[in-house]
């Protein structure tokens, strides 16, 4: 991950604050690809409020897109790690692992309101450049 820019290893601050309580696995996938899992349940995501971004509503993405003869559609590969986290709130999601800290460049799977805010990233970027006919 540190290769592709999602986290980074960083010297450990004195006054830094690690999320000693997040538990996390590394799983082999059935294509035998490793993946990092990590449980912020009993950390961050204890204390965060829900945001309460509408999504949008599958029956009416699919009766949009119906109404045209041709569409396409875009799958986002590993959607989430595509937006960054600001630098001052990295260490919210900061973790320890072997004795080394490590900080997300870009938004984990396991933090709380991830959904809600990878939808208010598309739909900012949809009306940043006017997107016609853009379903998400």
């Amino acid at each position: 991950m540190e290769e592709k820019g999602i986290l980074f290893q960083c010297a450990v601050q004195r006054n830094a604050r690690i999320n000693q309580e997040l538990l996390f696995v590394i799983v082999k996938s059935e294509h035998h690809k490793k993946r990092l899992c990590l449980d912020y349940s009993q950390t961050i995501n204890k204390f965060t409020l829900l945001d309460a971004y509408p999504l949008p509503n599958v029956g009416d993405v699919v009766n949009n897109v119906a109404q045209y003869k041709w569409f396409s559609s875009l799958d986002l590969r590993s959607a989430y790690h595509q937006v960054l986290i600001l630098p001052e709130e990295r260490h919210y999601a900061a973790f320890e692992a072997n004795g080394q800290l490590y900080q997300f460049k870009r938004i984990p799977f396991s933090l709380k309101n991830v959904v809600p805010c990878f939808q208010r990233v598309i739909n900012a970027i949809i009306e940043k450049y006017g997107c016609k006919a853009t379903y998400a």
